[in-house]
């Protein structure tokens, strides 16, 4: 019989003891504090792939929403929702393309809703109407009585 040898390396991380009851607290390290974020915002990013999705599709090189989607791995839906930011009046695109006005995606829907631009300029979010657009009664579905779903 043979003996052998077997070698290995252990690192054992010593764990901090619990302070004493009545002992100080030790201070946390200071954090560096958050800069601001670089480039431009979420809903400028998504408002530029909207013109030029727009783009592409104009010049032919895609189809349609549905090939877009699929080339960018959205679904049509939320490719749907990015693409309406092109109704936004052409000053708030200018504003969220150049940083001047601050908000989401989704803060600008209330905006999009609203058809004429004069409106949408018109409110007091930084010259935005983001969403005062209340939208007429629902028209009434009447079952029908003919006995036909």
């Amino acid at each position: 019989m043979s003996s052998r040898t077997v070698r290995f390396k252990i690192s054992v991380a010593r764990r901090r003891r619990r302070a004493a009851p009545g002992a100080a607290e030790p201070v946390p390290p200071a954090t560096p504090q958050a800069a601001e974020p670089a480039g431009p915002s979420r809903a400028a990013r998504m408002l530029a792939l909207a013109h030029h999705v727009e783009r592409l599709i104009e010049a032919g090189e895609l189809s349609g929403y549905a090939e877009a989607a699929r080339s960018l791995g959205l679904t049509r839906a939320r490719l749907t929702q990015v693409m309406k930011l092109l109704l936004l009046a052409p000053q708030i695109q200018e504003k969220v393309l150049t940083g001047k006005l601050d908000g989401t995606e989704r803060s600008f829907r209330g905006a999009v809703r609203e058809p004429i631009w004069v409106e949408q300029v018109g409110g007091d979010h930084g010259g935005v109407n983001l969403g005062r657009f209340t939208p007429g009664p629902l028209p009434r579905i009447r079952a029908r009585t003919d006995g036909n779903p």
